[in-house]
């Protein structure tokens, strides 16, 4: 238990809020009790752990004696939790803890298939998977393929782009299905998993008002505090608001502010990209037609990659022909510049004016040539 006379960091001041959730006691009448039978456990503790502002957080624990252990305490409201021996989520039982007796059983071996009984939330989920899975198994089909043919992106464009659609349409159908869900349960605090699990797909107008839909109670938890966050995000970042500015190293390590590039030019694209992600280094080309045909009457371009390998990198930028100016911390999907923006799918874009005014977002293929046409 964390004293009360010191203070707080950013992780202790969660986790209390959280013990203050979930409070582990024999003595409670109405709380939850959580009985496993997992054949293949290793003896030891098993924790019980939630998702934090920094991480994974430990809430609650008990020893683990031949597959078998008991978990007792209460929680104020339905919690994601995840039930596992590590230290990071890898391999942990994802479960819905409710105040009531619930019962855990299966095999170390297949922890996707084990037996959840008595929460009533964990039913919703389960109900809610069986058909997500299916829209997700038809997915993963198409992206092995879609992979095969991107080892020969010259000689295997159209096939790339037919299968592309055909991803689209599924991932169009699967969305669907998901908005559906939370439209039809706004009471239950799964929607709000959902809806956080694809509100990176969804425009600031669709995510406000679906969000609005939820009950007050599911707004409250904590995925639906993240969404709510990422609400005020996107206000930030919204056709006719100023970017917010920020500073950033070059692959030589030499900072560069995006407003100090913007101002050199009428328009500015502010490119988030990946030398890792297919889609961006499919689109790179047609940025670098952009740049070669409109650069000269004041178009320019930021990168912002969202790499970890220097050497990677280093080879797409010459391989690709960018020669704007292009910025990157090496931390991947933690990039800060990304963060800022609310970036959770990569291509995506913002065009500024000289001001730094947002005037288009995700311009990809001819959108982006028509536009600048009708800028410039």
């Amino acid at each position: 238990m964390f004293s009360m006379n010191k203070i707080f960091t950013k992780v202790e001041l969660w986790a209390w809020i959280v013990l203050c959730m979930i409070v582990t006691s024999c003595n409670q009448n109405n709380g939850y009790e959580i009985d496993g039978s997992v054949k293949g456990l290793k003896d030891g503790y098993i924790y019980l752990q939630v998702i934090g502002v920094d991480g994974p957080i430990k809430v609650d624990s008990t020893e683990v004696f031949d597959g078998q252990f008991t978990l007792e305490g209460i929680v104020k409201k339905p919690t994601l939790c995840y039930l596992g021996q590590g230290d990071n989520l890898r391999g942990a039982i994802l479960l819905y803890v409710e105040n009531n007796k619930i019962s855990i059983n299966g095999v170390i071996d297949d922890l996707k298939n084990v037996e959840i009984v008595g929460s009533k939330t964990q039913d919703d989920l389960r109900d809610y998977n069986q058909k997500n899975d299916a829209f997700s198994l038809e997915l993963r089909k198409y992206r092995s393929k879609y992979s095969d043919l991107l080892r020969d992106i010259e000689n295997n464009r159209e096939s790339i782009i037919k299968i592309g659609n055909d991803i689209d349409d599924l991932k169009y159908q699967q969305r669907k299905y998901q908005l559906d869900y939370v439209k039809e349960h706004p009471n239950s605090y799964v929607s709000s998993y959902i809806l956080n699990s694809i509100s990176y797909y969804l425009d600031l107008t669709e995510l406000e008002n679906i969000f609005a839909l939820l009950t007050p109670g599911v707004r409250q938890s904590y995925e639906g505090q993240v969404i709510e966050n990422r609400i005020k995000v996107l206000k930030s970042t919204q056709i006719g608001a100023i970017a917010p500015d920020f500073t950033m190293p070059d692959i030589n390590g030499n900072p560069i502010k995006l407003s100090d590039v913007y101002k050199q030019n009428k328009y500015t694209l502010i490119d988030f990209w990946a030398s890792w992600c297919s889609p961006c280094r499919i689109e790179n080309p047609n940025v670098v037609r952009a740049y070669s045909k409109y650069n000269k009457s004041g178009f320019g371009v930021f990168g912002v990659s969202l790499d970890k390998n220097r050497g990677s990198l280093e080879r797409a930028l010459v391989k690709d022909g960018i020669v704007w100016p292009n910025v990157t911390d090496f931390k991947g999907w933690r990039n800060s510049a990304a963060e800022l923006y609310g970036i959770k799918t990569l291509p995506s874009n913002i065009l500024v004016d000289r001001e730094g005014r947002i005037v288009a977002r995700n311009l990809r293929e001819e959108a982006l040539h028509q536009k600048l046409e009708e800028l410039l």
